[in-house]
């Protein structure tokens, strides 16, 4: 649900952005990109729906190597997929938008400045994944804030541009894409560490508790 929410309000801010420069007319130029980029998400989000309980259940459980193998798994099925989307949909668009979006011709060249964006959006659900599972929200907030923020100095630099292109607002979100997804990474590798190795409860002693055995001295 973090995650949900900072990808609307980058969303809303990019629209926004774009209907007071360019105007709604403009806006409605990147129903292409909406299009595809729906239908692009449709495959992670059902794959993360199914792997993310077993994921969740063996780390609770403390079953790092299970857990382990859920996310390569996770992580192969994203990549190989996210491959194959981006190249079929680079060497096909040009064929099929003509046929079944003939109005949307004009618009073919965003799509492909799109393309690293789908292919990160993708990626970022697999540190997603690892984080809710071991309850690390301020790791998820920390790399959505990054994302927010990067969005937000990418508008105010397009802003600041006399013949602003719909382009220069889709380049913009496939950087915040590859941004979140580096700085996911590294979060990760900063504490990777703890989390496969959590602290273990304190042991009777340190917690005060006294035995039978201790009051019959």
């Amino acid at each position: 649900y973090l995650t949900s929410t900072f990808i609307y309000i980058n969303i809303q801010i990019e629209r926004w952005a774009i209907v007071k420069v360019m105007g709604v007319e403009e806006l409605g130029r990147l129903s292409l990109c909406v299009i595809i980029s729906a239908a692009f998400m449709i495959v992670p989000t059902s794959v993360s729906n199914l792997y993310f309980p077993t994921a969740m259940r063996s780390y609770a459980e403390g079953d790092f190597h299970r857990f382990r193998t859920i996310i390569k798994r996770y992580t192969l099925i994203i990549a190989a997929y996210g491959i194959a989307f981006v190249a079929a949909t680079a060497l096909l668009v040009r064929l099929l938008v003509p046929f079944f979006f003939p109005k949307h011709v004009p618009q073919i060249h965003l799509v492909y400045w799109m393309l690293p964006s789908l292919f990160f959006m993708g990626f970022n659900t697999i540190p997603i994944i690892i984080f809710n599972a071991a309850f690390k929200y301020r790791a998820i907030i920390t790399v959505n804030i990054v994302g927010l923020l990067c969005m937000v100095g990418g508008i105010i630099g397009i802003l600041q541009f006399h013949n602003t292109q719909l382009y220069y607002f889709i380049a913009v979100e496939s950087s915040v894409a590859i941004i979140s997804f580096l700085t996911a990474l590294g979060v990760y590798l900063k504490i990777r560490y703890r989390l496969y190795n959590p602290k273990k409860p304190e042991s009777n002693l340190q917690n005060g508790v006294i035995h039978l055995s201790d009051l019959s001295q």
